[in-house]
């Protein structure tokens, strides 16, 4: 009797993981993984031709050499400050462990 509800069981998962992933389930609300990605082509086609945003001080149109003095040095502060925190979690990674009391 057992073996017959764990077919039954198996039978199920696997026709409603089947019906998910073919988008059968679209209908009732519950959305797909072609339905997914097609959400996300509209938004990244909302999107259009923006260029992606910068983290540095200057213009991304700005190509003369104090502009690129600027964002060398802003990069280098960045990369002191990755530095820095790797340095950081490297000790953390090597502190020994310090005995408690219960």
């Amino acid at each position: 009797m057992m073996k017959w509800i764990g077919a039954v069981l198996i039978v199920v998962a696997v026709a409603g993981v089947y019906a998910w992933w073919s988008g059968m389930l679209g209908q009732f609300g519950i959305a797909g993984p072609a339905q997914m990605q097609n959400a996300e082509e509209a938004d990244n086609q909302a999107a259009g031709g923006q260029a992606p945003a910068s983290d540095l001080p200057t213009a991304t149109t700005d190509t003369s050499t104090a502009a690129i003095e600027q964002d060398t040095a802003a990069l280098d502060v960045q990369l002191q400050a990755l530095q820095n925190d790797s340095a950081s979690v490297d000790t953390s990674l090597n502190d020994a462990a310090v005995p408690q009391e219960y």
